[in-house]
C-alpha cells in the first residue's frame, strides 16, 4: 500500500491502481506526497506515477526486478508520461518533441530550478540591503540574508518610514489617519488653523515644529490646556 499526504494531512493508505484511478479523476493533487514502507521521507507524488497509467505496466507492488528492467528499458524511448507533460505545460514548457528520457530530465531540471528560485532572498530582503549598502549577488539565499539584516544597526535607519519611498512596488504608502481633536486643540491654542483635511501625520510634524521653537516655551499650554479643554485633557497629556 502507498501512504498519500497533501498539506501536512495524512489522506489514505491506497493500491497502485486507486493512486492511478485517483489521479486520471484529479482526486490527487499535484503537490500531494507519498510514503512506502522503509523511505527515509515523503516524495512528490508525481515521482511514483512517473509513467502512462494507460500502458500495460505491473502494478507498483507487484513488479518483479526483471519487470522493473524491461520497463525502465522501454520508457527511455517511449512517449512522455502524462504526469511529466502536465508538470510541464503547467509552467508554460514547451513539451514538443520530448522523449519519455528527455522529459523526465527536464522535469527533474526544472524542479531543481524551482528549489533554489525558493531558497533566494525575497525581493524585500535585498530592497533592504540595498537601501543600507550592502552589495549582494543575484544568487543570495534566504537565510544568508536573513543573517546579514540581524547583523544591521537599524536604530538610527529609516527604512521604515522610507520604504514606500523608494520600493513602492514592494512596499504600500502608509495610509494617512485623520488628526485628532487633541492635536487639533494644541494647533489651535498656538494660531495654527488646519482644516479637515489635515492628516494625523502632519499635524504631527506642526505640532512637533511648535516645541522646536524657544519661542513657544513658555505658551503656557501646559498649564491651560485642562482648563480650555477638559473633555479632551482631564487624564493628562
Amino acid at each position: 500500500m502507498i501512504w498519500i499526504a497533501h498539506n501536512g494531512q495524512e489522506i489514505g493508505q491506497f493500491s497502485s491502481t486507486q493512486l492511478i484511478e485517483m489521479w486520471a479523476k484529479g482526486e490527487v493533487q499535484a503537490d500531494a506526497c507519498y510514503w512506502l514502507p522503509g523511505m527515509a521521507e515523503w516524495r512528490p507524488v508525481e515521482e511514483i506515477l512517473a509513467y502512462d497509467a494507460s500502458e500495460a505496466a505491473p502494478k507498483l507492488e507487484d513488479a518483479s526486478p526483471a519487470d522493473a528492467l524491461k520497463a525502465s528499458r522501454a520508457s527511455a524511448s517511449g512517449k512522455p508520461n502524462k504526469s511529466h507533460l502536465n508538470f510541464l505545460l503547467r509552467r508554460g514548457i514547451d513539451v514538443k518533441g520530448l522523449t519519455r528520457e528527455t522529459a523526465a530530465k527536464l522535469v527533474e531540471q526544472t524542479k531543481q530550478e524551482e528549489k533554489v528560485r525558493r531558497n533566494l532572498a525575497t525581493p524585500k530582503q535585498r530592497a533592504c540591503l540595498e537601501y543600507h549598502g550592502v552589495s549582494v549577488g543575484a544568487d543570495l539565499g534566504r537565510d544568508e540574508a536573513s543573517a546579514i539584516l540581524d547583523g544591521l544597526d537599524l536604530a538610527e535607519s529609516k527604512w521604515m518610514q522610507e520604504r514606500h519611498l523608494k520600493y513602492p512596488h514592494l512596499y504600500e504608502a502608509p495610509s494617512a489617519t485623520p488628526m485628532t481633536a487633541r492635536q487639533k486643540a494644541f494647533l489651535d491654542f498656538h494660531g495654527i488653523k488646519c482644516d479637515e483635511a489635515t492628516s494625523g501625520q502632519d499635524a504631527s510634524k506642526l505640532i512637533q515644529n511648535v516645541i522646536d521653537d524657544p519661542a513657544q516655551a513658555d505658551s503656557g499650554w501646559n498649564e491651560r490646556k485642562t482648563e480650555l479643554y477638559p473633555h479632551l485633557f482631564n487624564d493628562g497629556w
